[in-house]
């Protein structure tokens, strides 16, 4: 009997050491342009924060879920942005700590899982004083796209080495494709 005890109190021992080197949770500081916009921050469907107004910061639990930060602010389109957590590896120091039990923990809780620190959320005019003013504004968005790509795209190049280097320049420019339609679609909501 003292020995099954003994043998439960260590196990609730070593999970409380699961998070040792990482926390379930985390800072997240949300950025707009325009700043003073309302974010709420969701994770499969439900509430997790409000960074209002921005820029702000949220305390959020880790997930190995993508976590959704949604902006609104007045005479903008409503605009949304999409984290996916990164494994952390130190976590699995955690198995030389809290053995199999620590790393089932971290796992539960999220914490081997971290979301970037900061989002950056630019909410578009939902109008513009002159059809030119509105060219002049998606032409300098698109710029910035282009400009933050090709930023992206050398660091690729200069750090990458192997066959991985191919494919990850080509998801770097999927991506800026993907944003370029997403401002064109933007552009043709706004009057």
């Amino acid at each position: 009997m003292l020995l099954r005890l003994c043998a439960l109190i260590g196990l609730v021992f070593l999970s409380a050491c699961a998070t040792i080197t990482t926390s379930p949770s985390q800072n997240l500081t949300v950025l707009t342009e325009p700043p003073g916009a309302s974010c709420e921050i969701q994770r499969n469907s439900r509430h997790v924060a409000v960074v209002s107004p921005t820029p702000g910061t949220a305390r959020i639990g880790k997930s190995v879920h993508d976590t959704t930060v949604t902006c609104t602010r007045e005479a903008h389109l409503p605009a949304q942005a999409t984290l996916t957590p990164e494994f952390q590896p130190v976590t699995l120091g955690n198995i030389l700590i809290g053995g199999v039990v620590g790393l089932v923990v971290d796992v539960s809780t999220g914490a081997v899982s971290k979301y970037p620190e900061t989002v950056q959320v630019t909410l578009i005019p939902a109008s513009f004083p002159s059809p030119e003013d509105k060219a002049a504004y998606f032409a300098q968005r698109a710029l910035e796209i282009r400009r933050a790509t090709d930023l992206h795209l050398a660091s690729i190049r200069q750090g990458c080495q192997g066959s991985d280097c191919d494919t990850r320049v080509a998801e770097a420019e999927a991506q800026r494709d993907r944003f370029l339609v997403q401002l064109e679609e933007r552009r043709q909501q706004t009057l």
